[in-house]
């Protein structure tokens, strides 16, 4: 990935809407599996910044991946708030663990995808040959 591009990937994160509420879901604190993938997306903004292309995709993707969970999870829900928010709680603290947990989502959800895929294989493998005869 270019410079360009990685930098225009974090200067997005600076303007995604404000004004959706707090780094919080309506009515309360921020639900633990949202918080975690919040962890997870700044995990994937920090791989955008290594020198390596292959990492950069693999945060691209992840970066999608978790904001994708989020967005289907919660209505009213500022993600630039948290995310930032984020940043700081985590400032100077190893991340390990926690790209960790992130990666293994990730990899079990992309085993489940394959699977699905096999057996999709094997369905129009089946229609195919019973059609043949």
């Amino acid at each position: 990935m270019s410079r360009i591009m990685r930098l225009a990937m974090l200067a997005s994160l600076a303007l995604l809407p404000v004004g959706m509420g707090q780094a919080t879901v309506a009515g309360g604190t921020m639900r633990p599996a949202t918080a975690a993938d919040v962890e997870c997306v700044v995990i994937a903004v920090n791989m955008l910044a290594i020198p390596d292309p292959v990492q950069q995709k693999k945060g691209l993707a992840a970066f999608f991946y978790f904001l994708g969970r989020i967005d289907g999870r919660e209505t009213s829900f500022d993600l630039q708030d948290a995310v930032l928010a984020e940043v700081r709680r985590t400032e100077g603290k190893a991340l390990a663990p926690t790209a960790k947990r992130c990666a293994e989502q990730i990899m079990n959800r992309g085993l489940e995808i394959q699977a699905l895929g096999a057996k999709l294989q094997a369905m129009a493998d089946e229609e195919k040959a019973k059609s043949a005869k």
